[in-house]
């Protein structure tokens, strides 16, 4: 009998949260990364968290601000980095954002009894 330990990776998925913070006019703001748009209308002075779902890979991220001065302070994170904080005049900034997924893993260990060639031959019998 042997011991046997593997590592096994758990897959984390392939969804992650956006965080929205709106400061002034946020009314106005918006955003778009990959397929992945605002969902809804946001209120001053407020936090909203979003679920996105993309694969891994390179995105351009878009904040739009449909006055045209900016997001007024408010920002976006996404994976812990923060976006758009200072996009403080026009209607449109454009950002790189690379998405990445690190999954877990668990340490797994078996038993395992190993059969000689000539056991192994006897249970084959022992089959038939």
């Amino acid at each position: 009998k042997q011991q046997w330990f593997f590592f096994i990776k758990i897959d984390s998925g392939k969804c992650f949260d956006v965080s929205i913070t709106a400061k002034d006019y946020g009314s106005e703001i918006s955003w778009t990364i990959g397929t992945c748009t605002s969902a809804k209308a946001y209120q001053n002075s407020q936090t909203y968290t979003e679920s996105c779902c993309l694969d891994a890979g390179s995105y351009t991220l878009t904040c739009d601000d449909s006055y045209g001065d900016g997001w007024d302070g408010g920002f976006i994170d996404i994976q812990g980095q923060r976006y758009c904080e200072d996009f403080t005049g026009g209607y449109q900034q454009e950002n790189d954002v690379d998405i990445s997924y690190e999954g877990k893993y668990i340490l797994w260990s078996r038993s395992i009894n190993f059969l000689s060639h000539s056991q192994y031959c006897n249970w084959q019998s022992a089959k038939v």
